[in-house]
């Protein structure tokens, strides 16, 4: 019965990185082992955090999800959590299921002190993570302009909006390539072994001229995120030249997309 989150070494700073789901919680506590509970906690963004590889055997009559804003451990004056469908009934049983969770929209995560899998009917916690004071809520993340390569690319600020959505203020590109895409991969430089994103209209067509500069927002397919890949590129796939890119930092810690 422990709910286990993801341990955040560096710098010795509880949830600086972020994580495909997140902010993952560093501090660890424990109580009696029951019913099986254990997952990742998230903080997803300003109220919503995610448990992965949530596991509970839903054997408990009344156990649900709880937040707390008083008191250093779970007690009964926490607040019952609806479930990742918006009902309200006793949790059934998981088996390794990713969820997300909402807090009311008046909660903010400074007013939490403890998330708590907690039984009403006997007044038992089956495990909780704490929520630490100095935690590092994901936020957009401004990265350095596009690279000037050629075919006039170049842009104004970077935005990473979330974990699939980018936006790039005052693109400009002469649109002369013959075969040019967003184009998105691993690696610590463009390169052909990378894969066409849609514009942001959503096509898969040869890329337009944005000679007057245009702000727009892209959006990853619905299996990536940004924290697979390593940088975007306008990239020719005809020729296999790169015409400009951002290189997207490792550190990321921004809201996940909903």
């Amino acid at each position: 019965m422990m709910i286990l989150v993801t341990s955040l070494l560096a710098l010795g700073i509880q949830g600086c990185f972020g994580d495909r789901y997140g902010t993952p919680l560093d501090n660890l506590a424990l109580s009696k082992k029951q019913y099986e509970v254990q997952g990742k906690v998230y903080i997803s963004n300003e109220i919503q955090f995610t448990v992965e590889n949530f596991h509970y055997n839903g054997n408990a009559p009344a156990a649900y999800f709880y937040y707390g804003t008083e008191g250093e451990m779970p007690n009964s004056n926490g607040v019952r959590i609806a479930d990742e469908n918006g009902g309200l009934k006793p949790l059934g049983e998981y088996q390794g299921k990713t969820i997300t969770l909402t807090l009311p929209s008046n909660v903010g995560w400074k007013r939490v002190k403890w998330i708590s899998v907690w039984c009403d009917q006997f007044n038992i916690d089956f495990g909780h993570v704490l929520i630490p004071n100095n935690l590092v809520l994901p936020a957009p993340r401004v990265i350095l302009p596009f690279t000037k390569l050629q075919h006039g690319v170049r842009s104004d600020t970077v935005t990473i909006l979330d974990t699939t959505r980018i936006q790039i203020e005052n693109l400009h590109y002469d649109g002369m390539g013959p075969t040019a895409f967003f184009w998105v991969g691993f690696g610590e430089s463009p390169s052909k072994r990378g894969k066409i994103i849609p514009d942001e209209n959503g096509k898969f067509s040869p890329l337009k001229p944005y000679t007057d500069g245009q702000t727009i927002t892209l959006t990853l397919p619905s299996h990536m995120t940004f924290h697979d890949i390593n940088w975007l590129s306008i990239w020719c796939t005809k020729f296999q030249i790169n015409f400009g890119h951002v290189i997207l930092p490792k550190d990321l810690n921004v809201p996940r997309y909903e």
